[in-house]
């Protein structure tokens, strides 16, 4: 949380979240699918219940000042930042009957910002969107997929965005999601060199850890 408000403050377009679902179906904000890393407990998401994820420490691990952050749930975010900021969801697994797409979209729904934010994953994530929630704007994510692949995936699943890993794209491949109207992001860009080439090529959207060293490019 504390990340997504300083990164809002620094004036991005965007913020970018990880959903997992914990056993009795709360939507977890957590990049990995478990809490080994980034937190002073251990065990998959899926097998901890929300209350269990919640007395975790997830600050300590990258700087004692930051002792006794929790981990937040996707409600958590929304309360906090909904309509003021368009949020890249990526969703990791749709959960074994769609649940975890359905009650993303509720919440959205909840707290107004349904167009505020997309849906990002795989085929069987997008799929999953597409029949639980065809209004809310799709992003495909490239997984193995080469640039032309991507596209021409996301092109099918008609998803408004799709998410360039940064060893699989070139200028060819953006140019083909152009004609199609689907805005490309970029994951990721780290340095000011990384994202003037990736622009140059003709990216709309990066994703970056220093969006000190990004953001001042797009005045240019």
């Amino acid at each position: 949380m504390p990340a997504f408000a300083a990164a809002i403050s620094l004036g991005v377009q965007e913020i970018e979240l990880d959903i997992w679902g914990s056993k009795d179906r709360q939507l977890v904000i957590c990049h990995d699918d478990k809490v080994d890393r980034t937190t002073d407990g251990k065990g998959q998401i899926r097998d901890l219940t929300w209350q269990q994820i919640q007395q975790l420490d997830a600050g300590s691990w990258f700087n004692q000042s930051w002792a006794g952050v929790r981990v937040p749930c996707f409600e958590d975010v929304l309360k906090q930042f909904a309509g003021k900021i368009v949020m890249n969801v990526h969703i990791k697994e749709p959960g074994d009957d769609g649940w975890i797409i359905q009650k993303t979209c509720e919440l959205a729904r909840k707290y107004k910002a349904e167009k505020s934010i997309y849906i990002a994953g795989g085929d069987r994530v997008l799929k999953w969107a597409i029949k639980i929630a065809p209004d809310i704007e799709r992003c495909h994510l490239s997984g193995d997929y080469t640039g032309i692949e991507l596209v021409e995936r996301a092109a099918a699943l008609k998803c408004h965005r799709l998410q360039f890993n940064k060893t699989r794209y070139d200028e060819e491949a953006i140019k083909a999601a152009h004609k199609h109207g689907i805005i490309c992001n970029l994951f990721w860009a780290d340095t000011k060199e990384e994202a003037q080439k990736a622009f140059a090529l003709g990216i709309d959207s990066m994703l970056t850890n220093y969006a000190n060293l990004v953001l001042p490019l797009l005045d240019n």
